[in-house]
């Protein structure tokens, strides 16, 4: 393992600064083989490794640059004396750690939590009484396979406890995410429901005719963007540049912003939410309280699937099928796959397949094509190879 003499400011930036160094490259320092240093594309972690009993202990004390190296020095020998004296396991309860650092976090890195709320009161339910270093691999493993829920709800309350405990191992106060032993199980229930271009026109005739003007714009923003609805119903004024055709989007669901291109029947939509004049920096605000954003669009959408079951459309469709069906006819208009992964703002390819159904008829037009193409070369190859033995 490569060392380095001795934690100095001087000593840090030349790792920094040295390209033979490989980034996850773990340094000791000489004057205390405890203490490492681990490299990272743009700064160093500092943290320490203490063995003891047959058992390791590891704790992160901080970032370089951004910190004090007296602080850390000082923080590295309090945390190396607790383990010598046993008293090097965390004491805080999953329930505290939630309250003091997780909702936080949650804050600090997503728009909305709407969706895992209520998996995270049963957890609480479950854990909350129990110190973060005391739930173990088989804890996790008997709750999760005690759940009887969908596989894919199973690997929602799996993906929530890994992220809570994830984030107590990058704090120092455990060692191992346990979630992380566990496996996820098989989901055979992908969803791939989008709106055909009859219930599209059934679902914007009775969306503009809805009784709520802000929730009957905001609903349609949502299919003519491809934005997941906290997005939407997000939307601050100042963000909007209609000159550039583009929407700001401060924070998406993985933590990155995101600009928007906007279409001509979007940017139609953001003009007539604008021309309704609020005082308020929402594009959608609460009518009763324009200070704040509306939250929900649960209850436009229910009038509108009520309203379209009447036109003979029974299928049910929910809010996310909105971004699916915008996904599903930008394929078809663009071809290009990259394109909608962008659009979507999606982290890998492998995600945006998921939400892009191609019908029948698309899938034969392209193997057509495709036989169409081949075809034609092998016209052309065999006039060729003709020619040649004239």
């Amino acid at each position: 393992m490569e060392s380095i003499s001795s934690l100095t400011h001087v000593n840090l930036v030349a790792i920094l600064q040295d390209p033979l160094i490989a980034f996850s490259t773990e340094l000791v320092t000489k004057d205390d083989s405890r203490i490492r240093v681990i490299k990272r594309h743009n700064y160093l972690t500092v943290c320490t490794r203490v063995n003891y009993k047959s058992k390791r202990y590891y704790q992160m004390l901080g970032r370089y640059p951004g910190c004090n190296l007296n602080i850390i020095k000082r923080k590295a020998a309090e945390y190396i004396s607790n383990v010598l004296s046993g008293n090097a396991l965390a004491n805080i309860k999953f329930e505290e750690f939630i309250n003091k650092h997780f909702l936080s976090y949650i804050a600090n890195h997503r728009t909305s939590f709407q969706s895992d709320s209520s998996r995270l009161r049963a957890l609480i339910t479950q854990f909350g009484r129990c110190n973060l270093a005391s739930i173990t691999v088989l804890h996790v493993s008997e709750y999760l396979n005690g759940l009887n829920v969908a596989n894919s709800t199973h690997n929602r309350f799996r993906a929530l406890l890994s992220r809570i405990l994830s984030l107590a191992v990058e704090l120092g106060l455990l060692q191992t995410n346990p979630v992380s032993k566990t496996h996820q199980k098989r989901e055979a229930n992908v969803r791939n429901r989008v709106l055909s271009p009859d219930e599209i026109a059934s679902f914007m005739q009775h969306a503009e005719n809805d009784i709520d003007p802000v929730a009957s714009i905001a609903i349609r923003l949502c299919l003519f963007t491809g934005l997941r609805l906290s997005n939407v119903l997000s939307i601050n004024k100042e963000d909007i540049n209609l000159g550039t055709h583009s929407l700001y989007v401060p924070i998406t669901k993985n933590g990155t912003s995101q600009t928007v291109v906007l279409n001509t029947t979007a940017r139609t939509f953001i003009n007539d939410a604008l021309s309704l004049g609020y005082q308020s920096n929402w594009l959608f605000p609460n009518e009763n309280n324009p200070s704040i954003n509306i939250k929900s669009l649960r209850s436009i959408k229910k009038r509108i699937q009520a309203r379209m079951i009447v036109d003979g459309f029974n299928e049910h469709f929910t809010l996310h099928d909105l971004r699916r069906s915008f996904a599903t006819y930008l394929a078809k208009g663009c071809g290009d796959m990259r394109i909608v992964q962008t659009a979507l703002n999606h982290s890998s390819l492998n995600v945006t397949a998921r939400y892009v159904h191609h019908d029948q008829k698309t899938m034969l037009d392209a193997s057509e094509s495709a036989s169409q193409l081949m075809t034609r070369i092998s016209d052309v190859n065999s006039i060729s190879n003709n020619k040649g033995t004239r």
